[in-house]
């Protein structure tokens, strides 16, 4: 698994621990939208257990702006879920902007979650093999 692969897998591990919290449960609980919690948490499960597949085919231009759009989407609600957790209890006038905005990441998640199949992604695979040219540029890219 490359660099970027584990760093993001480990993101996801995190985001993941970050949107069981108690603290956003009780946020999306107040707003009526508690369903919400296990509809993103299924979405970022399913799309984790894919990316060693798409590093393995991120060369491709159309995986390669799927994994784009993913890494802009996760950072998204990890911010905003960041924000949940510090402040669990914001003004109505706040609460709203912050609701909409984690409906609007999970509906692009859940998207993404269904182009997994067209782009023909496989969940748990193993590293391929790379040839000596791959590995060269994957050498030369990291130094």
């Amino acid at each position: 698994m490359g660099i970027e692969n584990i760093y993001l897998g480990h993101f996801f591990t995190i985001l993941l621990e970050k949107l069981s919290s108690s603290e956003l449960l009780e946020f999306l609980r107040r707003l009526g939208i508690e369903a919400l919690q296990e509809e993103l948490r299924t979405t970022m499960l399913m799309i984790k257990a894919v990316l060693t597949d798409v590093e393995n085919k991120q060369r491709g231009k159309l995986v390669s702006k799927w994994l784009r759009d993913l890494q802009s989407s996760a950072y998204k609600l990890d911010e905003l879920v960041d924000r949940v957790i510090k402040n669990p209890s914001p003004k109505k006038n706040e609460a709203a902007p912050t609701a909409s905005k984690l409906r609007n990441i999970s509906s692009r998640l859940e998207v993404l979650s269904k182009e997994i199949s067209k782009l023909d992604l496989v969940e748990n695979v193993t590293m391929a093999p790379y040839r000596t040219g791959e590995m060269f540029q994957m050498a030369s890219f990291m130094e």
